[in-house]
């Protein structure tokens, strides 16, 4: 008996928290969750250009591992909650 793990896409709960089943982790477990480009531009709503925007300009939390960029879902619920501020600078005059 092979044991598959389902890809489930996160979503967001009423707060506009990020959540993502994580059932074959050990209860106490508490790493933070890192999404992808794809499933960062779901969350948000947004398209791949702007995240790459916002990213480059540093407005949007990120961190590249490997030769993959990550964002922290919990970072970015605190953008979120922050009400998405822009850096003053690189192609933030579009507002």
């Amino acid at each position: 008996m092979s044991s598959k793990r389902k890809n489930t896409p996160p979503r967001l709960s009423e707060r506009g928290a990020v959540e993502q089943s994580h059932s074959h982790r050990s209860p106490g477990y508490n790493a933070p969750q890192l999404l992808s480009v794809s499933e960062t531009t779901r969350t948000l709503g947004i398209g791949r250009r702007l995240l790459a925007e916002l990213t480059r300009e540093g407005s949007v939390p990120s961190v590249k591992v490997g030769g993959r960029r990550l964002y922290s879902a919990r970072e970015l619920e605190k953008w979120i909650d922050a009400g998405c501020p822009r850096v003053a600078g690189k192609g933030a005059s579009h507002e």
